[in-house]
């Protein structure tokens, strides 16, 4: 690290690393991520995002009585490709698909920033997301 350089993270999610145990079954798994901090970043290059879309899906997921409801509400609101975004009871979702699809599924990699409410200023470029809080 050279002298006075910001220090950065990355998280790389890599592919079926979200499916985990709950492959085949109604719930998709996902990583959770505690302290994350401006700068750190989400690498979806496994998932093979064609787009730098990113969206904020808050208000899509905001009549959801559970997690996966909302998961498959952002996903659905977001009708790309891309990386959707949202925050429900407490902690920030990030979900990666490269699929237009009407719910999350085990191709798709979802982040749970744990704690965190205020990333609204993520910047995807392609497949990484990078946190601004």
């Amino acid at each position: 690290m050279k002298f006075g350089a910001a220090a950065t993270a990355e998280l790389n999610v890599e592919s079926g690393a979200e499916a985990g145990s709950t492959a085949g079954t109604t719930s998709i798994g996902l990583t959770k991520v505690l302290n994350a901090a401006a700068g750190m970043r989400i690498n979806f290059s496994d998932i093979n995002i064609t787009t730098s879309n990113i969206v904020d899906e808050t208000t899509a997921v905001a009549a959801s009585t559970g997690l996966t409801a909302a998961e498959n509400a952002a996903v659905k609101a977001m009708a790309s490709s891309g990386v959707a975004y949202f925050s429900f009871h407490g902690n920030e979702y990030f979900i990666g698909t490269s699929n237009v699809e009407a719910a999350v599924s085990s191709h798709d990699a979802i982040v749970e920033l744990v704690g965190i409410t205020n990333i609204h200023h993520a910047a995807n470029f392609f497949d990484v997301v990078t946190l601004h809080v």
